[in-house]
């Protein structure tokens, strides 16, 4: 999947995929606060800007850890 095949809110099979993980990762990743997410009942949302800015935040601090 592609940056801009993403929808502007994810479903957690979504980002799996595009990140190359699984969902169960995606799901793990979600309840202990390392992707921000949003939870509306029993449905977890992640939203396209969000996860992009998580991605360059993850970029930045390896590339810092890098050095």
């Amino acid at each position: 999947m592609k940056k801009d095949e993403l929808p502007e809110i994810c479903k957690p099979e979504e980002v799996a995929e595009y990140l190359g993980v699984t969902r169960n990762t995606i799901y793990r990743w979600c309840n202990e606060g390392d992707i921000p997410s949003i939870k509306v009942r029993k449905v977890r949302r992640i939203q396209k800007s969000t996860l992009l800015a998580w991605i360059e935040e993850q970029e930045r601090a390896s590339c810092l850890s890098s050095e």
